[in-house]
């Protein structure tokens, strides 16, 4: 016999709204899930869980973890519940004790059809029990930062970060200031990261260059990262724009992700002083 749970998002803790994002299976030999967009488990595709929890806005890339979570928790099944009692529950029922944004509720038992395979047992209770969004498909400089973020291991990296926020103290008679970086590899040494469009319109071309120039120049100011360490993610420029990427230069290195060096170009940058 398999114990089947769904995974849910708590979207609304008040009303205590849940959608679900997976499920989560318990057969004798071990555990298994399903989530959300993560077909592809070396490449998790956020846009359906963003599609889904609206909510969570520019944090939804925390998805990712508590996928790696629910996976973790299905690998270790089997390794530590005969010496650590009831592991499974016991991580699973935690998740409910610290109001956790995601829970895996208890649906019950399910027979497996005689001769199907356990995956496929466990994509038809994923069919039947969550109800993808339709998300528009991704545009080619998307598809080919998130290759890029993979292939040099970004989010592999001690101490990773995505769409994080820094906040400044007061000094020298300025007030107290946020940035957002798209990455930041907050090690030794410090690496941070800005995603710029170029083809695009103008006015958010120009909001995009403002803001990367801002954010570099403040976090030097600060002692927070030098040139060196920060990064500027783009693509080709467009006829007529391409002025912009000298003004860039002049606080960051420029990536065009779309070229072939950019993995190498990265990899440099990303070694240690």
């Amino acid at each position: 016999m398999i114990e089947l749970w769904t995974v849910q998002y708590i979207a609304d803790p008040i009303r205590y709204e849940t959608k679900n994002v997976g499920v989560l299976v318990r057969k004798p030999a071990g555990a298994d899930c399903r989530m959300l967009g993560a077909e592809d488990p070396v490449r998790i595709d956020l846009e359906p869980f963003r599609k889904l929890a609206r909510d969570a806005g520019e944090d939804a890339w925390a998805y990712r973890e508590w996928v790696a979570w629910f996976d973790e928790l299905c690998r270790a099944y089997g390794r530590v519940v005969e010496s650590d009692g009831d592991y499974f529950n016991d991580r699973r029922r935690h998740l409910e004790e610290t109001n956790a944004p995601f829970v895996a509720r208890y649906v019950g038992p399910v027979a497996p059809i005689k001769g199907e395979s356990s995956d496929a047992l466990i994509q038809d209770l994923f069919e039947a029990m969550v109800d993808p969004p339709r998300v528009k498909p991704k545009n080619p400089f998307q598809k080919r930062l998130e290759r890029l973020v993979d292939e040099v291991g970004l989010r592999d990296l001690e101490k990773f970060e995505e769409n994080v926020e820094v906040e400044f103290s007061a000094i020298r008679g300025r007030p107290e200031e946020t940035v957002r970086l798209s990455f930041l590899v907050d090690g030794s040494p410090r690496t941070l990261f800005k995603v710029v469009r170029l083809r695009t319109s103008r006015q958010s071309l120009l909001r995009q260059v403002n803001d990367a120039l801002y954010t570099f120049r403040l976090t030097a100011d600060n002692g927070f990262a030098e040139k060196e360490r920060c990064v500027v993610l783009t693509e080709a420029p467009p006829p007529g724009k391409g002025h912009y990427l000298g003004r860039l230069r002049e606080v960051a290195h420029v990536v065009n992700v779309t070229s072939p060096e950019a993995a190498r170009t990265l990899r440099q940058i990303l070694k240690p002083l």
